[in-house]
């Protein structure tokens, strides 16, 4: 921990973390974020969801700030007309990483993000996400035939018990056959995501400071999966929820007494920015 007292800047992951299980912001966690809001103090929406999954979080916490998705593979005000940061897979590599998921395992389910997007070549029951647990996809069908722009995120979704065998597998091709250009994130038992190499929320949470003129010392991060450890471990002060992943309470500087449904941001922002 190298900074208690100066946070200019939060970085909150959101499912899991700022909302309780139903999707819903608790309101000493809504408090809080507005205090700090008051102190001037910028609050940041860092995400694996699409913009239109964490636009009416945003709204609902009357933010102007940037917004982090897609596990940073995208950074975008959604007052912009254009994302600030995309960093797509080239379509042959999503093509290839495709492949060898499927040769793990024949009966995944496969998703693709595109930009603000969601086609999917079929749908598992009880192997939800935030995406398809809200909307409809955009389309729903075999995915080579549509595969033929840069594409944002790629899901894979398995049961759990078959998870170890695809993500060993995935893991045995990131050199040899995706060159290093892919990275593997985990959120859920039952998702394995695959981004860009250099997406990750670590690095666009640095973006994210920089572009506001704010150093990494500076920033309180606050999240619960593997998918934050970067983050956390790189902030000046990083807070893993209560019954976060192992992985993220081991990069962390410290872990609430609660969890996400009980305010765990809340105590989060009172303890490190309002010293309450």
């Amino acid at each position: 921990m190298r900074n208690t007292k100066a946070i200019q800047l939060i970085a909150c992951d959101v499912d899991g973390t700022l909302i309780d299980a139903s999707g819903k912001i608790p309101e000493n966690n809504r408090l809080a974020i507005a205090e700090a809001a008051r102190r001037g103090v910028r609050f940041v929406l860092a995400s694996a969801r699409p913009p239109r999954m964490a636009r009416p979080i945003y709204d609902a916490l009357g933010l102007d700030t940037y917004q982090v998705n897609y596990n940073g593979a995208v950074i975008q005000r959604p007052a912009d007309d254009d994302y600030a940061v995309h960093l797509p897979i080239e379509p042959r590599l999503a093509l290839r990483v495709i492949e060898t998921a499927r040769a793990a395992d024949p009966e995944l389910a496969v998703s693709l993000e595109i930009k603000d997007r969601w086609l999917t070549d079929g749908l598992l029951d009880g192997l939800e996400t935030a995406t398809s647990l809200n909307l409809t996809p955009d389309y729903l069908g075999p995915l080579e035939p549509v595969l033929v722009e840069p594409v944002t995120k790629i899901l894979l979704l398995t049961p759990p018990a078959r998870m170890p065998a695809l993500r060993s597998a995935l893991e045995a091709a990131l050199e040899p056959e995706f060159g290093g250009h892919v990275r593997l994130q985990v959120s859920d038992e039952h998702l394995v995501q695959v981004v860009n190499v250099e997406a990750d929320k670590e690095h666009a949470a640095a973006w994210v400071a920089q572009a506001y003129g704010i150093s990494m010392d500076a920033m309180l991060a606050i999240g619960d999966a593997p998918n934050d450890a970067g983050m956390l471990r790189a902030a000046g002060v990083g807070v893993a929820v209560g019954g976060a992943w192992d992985e993220a309470r081991a990069a962390a500087d410290c872990v609430s007494p609660c969890g996400a449904a009980e305010g765990a941001v809340a105590w989060a922002i009172e303890r490190f920015v309002l010293d309450r």
